[in-house]
């Protein structure tokens, strides 16, 4: 009698514990699948505020390009009227075509999304490797290497201003009538410095666009990751 009453309890007591047992599992496995959807939150609010970002990028990046290829025609019209052995016709010819080759932008990438997930240390949130990597590769800093063009263009206004300015170009352009003298013996067409300077120029505007629309391409590519990870979320 004793007995059974001794194995009675010691079953009840098994059961208790098999049932703490299962409680604790299940509690993990909750407290697991929480944090699970939370960091799966995280990652998808981070990744829409990339994607804002790669969109802002790619308007960004367009607009650039297409100013570089208004510039490059610019270039193309200013070293036709170049050919003319009349100083003075070919300085008031260039007028037109002078002040917007003048004009050059750097292609500045919105890091906001990407860098708040970096300073956070959330990057290891993002589970598609691809994805992860791709983005690791994109932010690759480029804005050094366009300091080029903005160096080149400066210089290109510093040297191209004061030997386009003659008495006559000043007249047509403002109406007074001044004696300005050359300052220059050198003509514009002639000059080695200025030839040189405007062909590497034309090289670095091409240069800036081939980089631009590769980074354009990638980001494109990337919001289509984002788009796949964020879906239906």
């Amino acid at each position: 009698m004793n007995e059974n009453r001794v194995s009675t309890y010691l079953l009840y007591a098994l059961g208790e514990i098999v049932l703490v047992v299962i409680g604790i599992l299940i509690a993990f496995s909750i407290d697991s699948w929480n944090e699970d959807r939370q960091k799966r939150d995280l990652e998808t609010r981070y990744l829409k505020e990339i994607k804002v970002s790669l969109e802002a990028d790619i308007t960004s990046g367009e607009r650039i390009i297409s100013m570089n290829l208004k510039r490059l025609a610019h270039f193309d019209t200013l070293l036709t009227k170049m050919q003319n052995r009349n100083q003075e016709e070919m300085i008031l010819s260039l007028m037109p075509n002078l002040e917007p080759s003048f004009y050059y932008d750097i292609f500045k990438m919105n890091r906001i999304g990407f860098d708040n997930m970096v300073s956070s240390e959330s990057i290891s949130l993002i589970s598609n490797d691809s994805l992860r990597q791709s983005l690791s590769q994109y932010y690759t800093d480029e804005a050094a290497w366009q300091e080029r063009i903005e160096l080149q263009s400066r210089k290109f206004v510093d040297l191209m201003v004061p030997r386009a300015m003659t008495g006559k170009l000043l007249k047509a352009t403002t109406g007074y009538d001044l004696p300005i003298q050359k300052t220059y013996e050198l003509q514009i067409n002639e000059d080695p410095e200025i030839m040189n300077l405007f062909f590497s120029l034309i090289q670095t505007t091409m240069s800036q666009n081939r980089m631009i629309t590769r980074k354009t391409s990638n980001a494109q590519h990337i919001l289509k990751l984002i788009n796949e990870a964020t879906k239906n979320k």
